[in-house]
């Protein structure tokens, strides 16, 4: 479920927790997020936190708004900034995946089987 803003979707960035950081304890006000990773670019972050990761330590989702992020064509990374709840500065980077979604939503057409056995 990625939320819209004015009619484009949020970019989702993961904070994935790890042995010696808690994502728990990043101060959500501080994330800025982007091409630099100064740009203010913070819409939201999920109120719960989820193992994305699924390696049994609770990760922090944030929503970022891709007109602030300031990507330009050919951009491979992003770059996130923050500061922890007790005032220790974080910065992530991470490959951006693009992707460009239709504008124009057309019936989807199955061509073929649907993974059922053909009877003799």
């Amino acid at each position: 479920d990625i939320p819209m803003r004015r009619g484009r979707h949020a970019i989702v960035v993961a904070m994935l927790s790890m042995q010696d950081f808690d994502a728990k304890t990043v101060d959500t006000a501080s994330l800025t997020f982007g091409a630099t990773g100064s740009e203010p670019s913070l819409f939201r972050c999920r109120k719960r936190h989820k193992d994305v990761n699924r390696d049994g330590m609770l990760d922090k989702v944030c929503y970022f708004k891709p007109d602030v992020a300031n990507f330009k064509v050919g951009d491979l990374n992003g770059v996130l900034k923050g500061k922890t709840l007790t005032g220790q500065r974080i910065q992530g980077t991470g490959a951006l995946k693009i992707y460009s979604i239709n504008r124009e939503r057309r019936g989807f057409k199955h061509h073929g089987h649907h993974g059922g056995k053909k009877s003799k």
